[in-house]
């Protein structure tokens, strides 16, 4: 869950600077113009993600969480895919010089290393901290009604306790 929220994120830190980037980029030096692009950004940006929350919910009830994350997330990406094949041609002249420059493959293996290295630490950190909660969720009576939690001391003594000496 950690993880899927640290790429929103990021992903969401790159987008909007990059889109609203583009959005003056397209319009330089005319103030009207730039202002009803903003809009315009703005706008979609918003409609999209009260359409997208009020369809999420809905979907669920009819057809699971699967089917409606899918739908709204995919469906939203395929239409901003569509739209970029249509206006690419229009955007083709909008951008900067690294834009036009050849990719530098050595840095695109060091980035793509590290977050390969990054996620799997993520994965062994949190496995690691699951599986002393679950040894710890074991040790509980099996007789409570409530749900058995531990504390941070329990789960600290069962590291302890499993460690080597």
């Amino acid at each position: 869950m950690y993880t899927s929220r640290g790429v929103i994120v990021v992903g969401n830190g790159f987008f909007k600077s990059n889109a609203a980037n583009l959005v003056r980029r397209i319009y330089e030096g005319d103030d009207a113009r730039i202002d009803s692009a903003f809009t315009i950004y703005y706008m979609a940006v918003n409609i999209g993600s009260t359409f997208s929350m009020l369809a999420t919910p809905w979907i669920k009830d009819h057809w699971g969480w699967h089917t409606a994350f899918a739908v709204c997330s995919g469906g939203g990406m395929v239409l901003g895919l569509l739209n970029f094949a249509l206006m690419r041609k229009t955007l083709a002249r909008i951008g900067s010089a690294p834009d036009d420059a050849p990719i530098r493959w050595k840095s695109l293996f060091i980035v793509l290393a590290g977050s390969v290295a990054l996620a799997a630490s993520t994965v062994f950190i949190f496995s690691i901290r699951r599986s002393r909660s679950h040894a710890c969720m074991r040790r509980a009576s099996p007789f409570s009604r409530s749900s058995a939690t531990c504390s941070r001391s329990a789960i600290a003594a069962s590291a302890r306790a499993s460690s080597p000496r």
